[in-house]
């Protein structure tokens, strides 16, 4: 099922979608997380060619915080997992 974001637009540069995208994954997996997320992000640089590199990195530090607060935590990393 895709999900787009609040904005609609599926930007993950935006929070408002990362917060969102993350209230959907929480509601689907009982507040659990996921074990994988996977992003492919891509955008349109024939106007900015020269900003490639800066607007990559924005993307991809965008896309690792969209998979570091989806993740579920490593089994034995809390104290419930350890009784």
């Amino acid at each position: 099922m895709a999900h787009y974001g609040a904005e609609r637009d599926g930007d993950v540069t935006k929070w408002s979608n990362l917060a969102s995208f993350a209230s959907f994954i929480g509601r689907s997996t009982n507040n659990a997380g996921v074990h994988i997320l996977m992003a492919n992000g891509g955008f349109n640089v024939s106007s900015q060619y020269n900003l490639q590199r800066v607007i990559s990195k924005q993307l991809y530090l965008c896309q690792c915080l969209c998979a570091l607060i989806n993740l579920r935590p490593a089994i034995g990393s809390n104290k419930a997992d350890k009784k």
